[in-house]
């Protein structure tokens, strides 16, 4: 299938950002699997063209966004991650070089439907830049329940939602990292603020592009 330009820079860029994560968190003390599409649903999508090319009408996901079980395949974070005894956690990422994943609004579909399949999973969202003073993120965070100064210092920003609120959760990975895992002791909170801070360096270096 041809692909154009831009759909191939993203997927580059969407891959680079996806080892960057993985590295980071293994590095962080986590275990990580890989889910997500590229993965479980990339198998299913050449079925579907194989049995297309026969001649056949067949598709296993519809256009209508229905919750059943294929469409919580489609959906799937792209990662599985496990620290200590914690409960394992979903984790979805991504890369946007002005930190906003939003529409005017501050919706957004894929976000949401990620949310409502799998309400207890974390969208973990790279930045190309941390310059945010003429982006429309810094007005989403004035309605988020969040540190704003900490989120604009950081190239790593967690999003989540919790039950019952309608907003989301947005907060720098740094600060999610260490609340939620309980880290007191300084010479760690050093040691995961040195870790966080490298691979923000190589972001900048494999990222920070046109």
């Amino acid at each position: 299938m041809f692909e154009t330009k831009d759909f191939i820079i993203r997927k580059i860029k969407g891959d680079i950002n996806e080892t960057i994560i993985e590295f980071m968190l293994k590095e962080l003390g986590f275990y990580v699997i890989k889910l997500g599409q590229e993965y479980k649903v990339e198998p299913i999508i050449q079925l579907e063209d194989f049995i297309r090319e026969q001649g056949l009408d067949f598709k296993i996901f519809l256009k209508n966004k229905i919750k059943d079980g294929f469409e919580q395949i489609r959906n799937l974070p792209d990662f599985l991650i496990v620290k200590n005894d914690f409960r394992p956690i979903l984790l979805e990422v991504k890369y946007r070089a002005n930190g906003l994943y939003f529409d005017k609004y501050y919706n957004h579909p894929k976000l949401e439907a990620l949310f409502s399949f799998y309400n207890n999973s974390f969208l973990l969202l790279t930045c190309g830049y941390t310059d945010y003073s003429k982006s429309k993120l810094i007005n989403l965070l004035k309605i988020c329940d969040t540190d704003i100064n900490s989120v604009l210092k950081s190239k790593f920003h967690i999003i989540y939602k919790m039950p019952n609120l309608k907003y989301i959760t947005y907060c720098s990975f740094e600060n999610w990292f260490i609340s939620k895992f309980g880290i007191k002791d300084d010479v760690k909170v050093k040691k995961v603020q040195f870790i966080i801070k490298k691979y923000e360096k190589i972001v900048d270096l494999f990222l920070k592009m046109k």
